[in-house]
């Protein structure tokens, strides 16, 4: 069963709130529930009916409050809720985790109908994001109204239907003895591997109604790592070859520069741009009815170097 009351809140995202345009002068943000710890905010915006300017800056003479600040914490300051920088380090986060808010005090009252906010508009963290919100709107901030639904991001809150019964646990074998296991135990690894990825998947079906990744095993505090995305086709052609080569181990034979070659790179993770910790590369070729492949590595990572299958994945 999914509760929402409006689209699911995103971190990353400048999540807007529209609602039926009013008189106002006071905006605030009521942070019913939060997922991960203290809610964050690092802008929150304020819109005229039909207008495109962010009437909440503090350089148009706004004024930002709230129901407390994380203290410790520097960088986390109540008016970086209207600063018109984003980011986790220009970002508001509240000392408690519900029922606090974020509030914009304009210079004067406008006919207002949108709010926009968000966790980190840059996208390097995604914890700390409220999950249930309120707006409300006061012409003399102390007298509020709230417009529009609450709005409840969507979850997950249990499986409809039978829920299948868990896997059963596996059987005994010879296959392997732990040196922790008591004695004359056994211990099957593959089938108990098996079990226990089974056994994950069995909860996530009872505790969120679906049994494949969920978003929130995606969040963490820390900065995401963001790379160039993969450009190019990994299909080669095949190529014949004029003459066999030498099984010889090196890349001398001149009928390799007739062949189809790949390069594989692996970056470092810490720095892109640096020059890559390991290279492969594949030529491939054919003859008569045999396939040549010289596959050269710069570093050994690991014992398995390819997987040579058809067209049709056999």
């Amino acid at each position: 069963m999914v509760l929402s009351a409006g689209p699911e809140i995103l971190p990353d995202a400048a999540n807007e709130v529209a609602f039926p345009a009013q008189q106002a002068r006071f905006v605030r943000l009521v942070i019913v529930r939060t997922r991960s710890g203290q809610p964050c905010i690092d802008e929150l915006e304020v819109y005229a009916d039909g207008g495109k300017e962010n009437l909440a800056l503090a350089s148009r003479g706004a004024k930002a409050t709230a129901s407390s600040c994380l203290p410790g914490h520097a960088i986390h300051k109540i008016e970086h809720l209207n600063d018109g920088r984003y980011g986790n380090s220009f970002s508001w986060i509240a000392a408690g985790t519900d029922n606090e808010w974020a509030q914009i005090e304009l210079p004067r009252a406008a006919r207002l109908a949108k709010v926009v906010f968000s966790r980190d508009r840059t996208g390097h963290y995604l914890d700390r994001v409220p999950e249930e919100i309120d707006v409300c709107l006061s012409m003399d901030g102390s007298h509020w109204e709230r417009v529009g639904p609450r709005v409840i991001t969507p979850r997950w809150t249990g499986f409809r239907g039978t829920l299948p019964p868990p896997p059963p646990p596996p059987r005994q074998s010879h296959e392997r003895t732990p040196s922790s296991a008591a004695p004359g135990a056994t211990w099957d690894t593959t089938a108990t591997l098996r079990y226990a990825f089974l056994g994950e998947e069995h909860a996530w079906l009872k505790a969120y109604g679906r049994a494949d990744l969920d978003r929130r095993l995606l969040e963490t505090p820390y900065r995401q790592k963001v790379f160039p995305p993969h450009v190019a086709d990994d299909r080669l052609p095949l190529a014949p070859l004029s003459s066999a080569p030498k099984l010889d181990g090196t890349f001398g034979d001149a009928c390799w520069a007739e062949a189809s070659r790949g390069v594989a790179r692996v970056a470092d993770l810490d720095d892109f741009d640096r020059s890559p910790l390991v290279e492969q590369t594949v030529s491939a070729g054919w003859r008569g009815e045999d396939l040549y492949l010289a596959i050269g590595v710069s570093r050994l990572l690991s014992s398995h170097l390819a997987a040579v299958s058809s067209g049709d994945g056999s």
